[in-house]
């Protein structure tokens, strides 16, 4: 073959196997000759005639020559029967692309017609053996599978998944666990042993007056600490104004100090000319009212709605006809820790004595984040 001189070697390396095309068709034409029957003088071989009982479209005689064929190829043509005749005729040609019945994907059955049963697999696989990859693979799944079905044990105990294992805390379990944490009442973190007396009741309505502003409960904690040597209105009367500021800086009331020492002098007066110095006496003109106790206790200077609500919230320890006395931020930390808020309902869940620990513990988890999380943490 002559290469023009003006091709590059390059070309005809590229082309060169282009040139065996003719070739290879004269070797597939021969191909399908044999495997058609015709005979080398090229006249066609005399089909074999059916025998007598089968059908006459021949699909037994196909099915025969499937089983006898061997594996094959998957078919590619509509005329399955001349492709197992080829597999027949030359099996050692198409050995290196014979298919299994797993390759013949959703259209097996109507091959089996012809190719014949499916052969049986020599090797098949083996069962997942325990503790393989894939055996820990499959174990969470099943196991939550069979978990689903036992959702709820005898008694109401929801079990299976973990989500559905967390088992809220009854609300009596809240409250006392809400109790041991911090329940302890303001006063009694005052120094003040709260009882039915004058000058105990005094140190408590001293210790609202200072709580009432906008500081920190534990710095109005302490200042009326500071201010316990001024137990009784007499006293506080008593005191110089520099005493009394000197009582609330030491307790770090320093923000409202001078104002603070003028209202609780003033106060202190006025509970002297009207009630001789006892708070029973206001107790006695409200006769369990509480809409004129709170009336009444407002009158006292620096005593706003906010520190008489902070009175009667620990006072209901000694004055039960106050009982259930709980304010808005006592009922924010209910709504917090998921417990009723209406005040009966809360009442419920304590004793008569208790109350007024509860109170002074819902305002804390209103206060404190923190605690409120670690209350609801163990639910």
């Amino acid at each position: 073959m002559r290469i023009s001189r003006g091709m590059h070697s390059t070309t005809w390396g590229r082309n060169r196997r282009f040139a065996v095309l003719p070739f290879a068709a004269l070797a597939l034409t021969a191909l399908v000759t044999a495997g058609c029957g015709q005979a080398p003088g090229g006249t066609t071989a005399a089909a074999p005639q059916p025998a007598a009982g089968t059908e006459e479209n021949g699909s037994q005689a196909t099915e025969s020559a499937g089983e006898t064929a061997g594996p094959t190829q998957k078919k590619r043509f509509p005329n399955t029967t001349f492709y197992a005749q080829v597999g027949h005729y030359d099996s050692d040609m198409l050995e290196f692309k014979a298919a299994t019945y797993e390759d013949l994907g959703p259209d097996a059955t109507k091959d089996r017609k012809v190719l014949g049963p499916a052969p049986a697999d020599p090797d098949p696989p083996a069962a997942p053996v325990p503790g393989t990859p894939r055996a820990r693979r499959r174990a969470p799944r099943a196991g939550a599978w069979a978990r689903r079905d036992r959702r709820c044990a005898p008694g109401g105990r929801r079990v299976g998944l973990a989500r559905q294992e967390v088992v809220t805390m009854s609300a009596e379990n809240v409250v006392q666990r809400l109790l041991d944490e911090a329940g302890t009442t303001y006063a009694a973190q005052a120094g003040i042993s709260l009882a039915n007396k004058p000058a105990p009741l005094y140190r408590l309505l001293v210790l609202a007056v200072l709580m009432s502003t906008r500081i920190k409960a534990e710095l109005a904690v302490s200042a009326a600490r500071e201010l316990a040597e001024f137990g009784t209105p007499q006293k506080m009367c008593d005191a110089t104004w520099q005493q009394r500021v000197d009582a609330l800086d030491r307790g770090h009331y320093a923000r409202y100090d001078e104002s603070t020492a003028t209202a609780l002098g003033k106060g202190a007066q006025l509970l002297i000319d009207q009630y001789h110095g006892d708070l029973r006496r206001i107790q006695a003109k409200a006769d369990g009212d509480i809409d004129v106790l709170q009336e009444k206790l407002t009158e006292l200077p620096r005593l706003g709605p906010v520190g008489v609500d902070i009175f009667c919230r620990e006072v209901q320890l000694v004055w039960p006809e106050l009982r259930p006395f709980f304010d808005k931020k006592a009922l924010a930390g209910a709504e917090k820790l998921g417990l009723p808020t209406d005040p009966d309902e809360l009442a419920e869940l304590v004793e008569g004595h208790d109350l007024a620990r509860l109170a002074a513990a819902l305002v804390r988890a209103t206060l404190d984040r923190g605690l409120a999380a670690e209350i609801t943490k163990a639910a």
